[in-house]
């Protein structure tokens, strides 16, 4: 069951995924879609316990990413990031806070582009 209590005139967004095997990508703040517009990919290597998504950032705008960490052995413990830029070279203000099951990205930018967030998990 779930339930919110919204003030009047008030609207949220509930994004639910399936708990997998890996940690994945639960949503993004830039349109109400939820990562239709702005998340070119996504993937998970087993390999190296690395989440990768693809993502536009727009310009002069916060753009928040939500990776949920539960999986169906537990949570899963953020090792470390890393981001590249994929098009052209740009600053990219980068930080995030654990919340319970999620972890909150926040990306922003002078400019707009398109970088990979690499969230690495602990074995």
């Amino acid at each position: 069951e779930v339930s919110a209590t919204l003030p009047p005139c008030g609207n949220s967004v509930l994004s639910m995924r399936r708990v997998g095997d890996y940690p994945q990508l639960l949503g993004t703040s830039r349109h109400i879609t939820q990562q239709f517009v702005d998340v070119r990919s996504e993937s998970f290597d087993s390999a190296k316990n690395t989440l990768a998504v693809e993502l536009d950032v727009v310009g002069n705008d916060v753009l928040k990413v939500t990776v949920l960490r539960r999986t169906i052995s537990g949570l899963s413990k953020l090792k470390g990031y890393q981001f590249s830029v994929v098009d052209v070279p740009a600053e990219v203000q980068v930080s995030y806070v654990e919340e319970g099951d999620v972890i909150r990205f926040s990306l922003s930018s002078p400019a707009s582009i398109r970088v990979t967030l690499e969230c690495i998990f602990a074995r």
